[in-house]
């Protein structure tokens, strides 16, 4: 948690820097929501912009994931989702509808929009159309878990791993993916998911 706190301070860190070669006044843009949005709004438009929105917007929330214990980064949680939301307005299918698995895995968290993150995983099940094994990975492991659906956490995680080779240009984050899918499925994961195990668990796919 140290080394990945310290990884995404740094991505922070360079992320801010990047935007504000382009446009100033980001610390006082983001005092609330709406002057975020209105900060972002005015100054990136630009498909060159959203790399560094949704680079730093992924940091931001993935910082926030692992510090719910500190208020003041909670608080500013809305800063990484407004910059996700505003890649994703600008290019939606950018590193593979991207930003939509992260704002659905946002929503997916305890306490959050789960119909909302539901329907939006569907939707990047739709549009990646089964290329983007991390997206299966993602809802198995934040919406079903959260949500303690069994059947739905085995049969995304076992489609990924006996998933081929969907697409070569996403060779090496779907071989990741399959990675995490087989250490998901291994008991003590499941159980942390609050998983009942007293139902006997679908036998794992054939491996590929």
């Amino acid at each position: 948690k140290k080394r990945a706190l310290l990884a995404y301070n740094r991505a922070i860190f360079y992320g801010v820097e990047l935007l504000t070669h382009k446009a100033k006044g980001f610390e006082a843009a983001k005092r609330n929501d709406i002057t975020f949005k209105a900060w972002l709004n005015e100054n990136f438009s630009d498909k060159d912009d959203v790399p560094n929105l949704f680079w730093l917007g992924y940091a931001w929330l993935a910082k926030a994931d692992l510090s719910k214990e500190d208020p003041p980064t909670v608080a500013e949680v809305f800063v990484g989702v407004d910059l996700v939301e505003k890649a994703i307005a600008t290019n939606p299918d950018f590193e593979h509808f991207g930003g939509l698995i992260v704002l659905a895995a946002y929503h997916a968290r305890p306490l959050g929009e789960l119909p909302l993150a539901k329907q939006m995983f569907d939707l990047a099940l739709q549009k990646t159309q089964g290329k983007n094994l991390l997206a299966e990975v993602t809802y198995a492991q934040t919406y079903a878990c959260n949500t303690g659906d069994r059947p739905l956490y085995e049969k995304l995680l076992n489609d990924v791993i006996s998933s081929q080779d969907p697409d070569p240009e996403q060779r090496l984050t779907n071989t990741l993916a399959k990675r995490k899918a087989k250490r998901y499925l291994g008991k003590q994961r499941m159980v942390d998911c609050g998983m009942d195990m007293s139902t006997p668990k679908r036998a794992p796919a054939a491996s590929p």
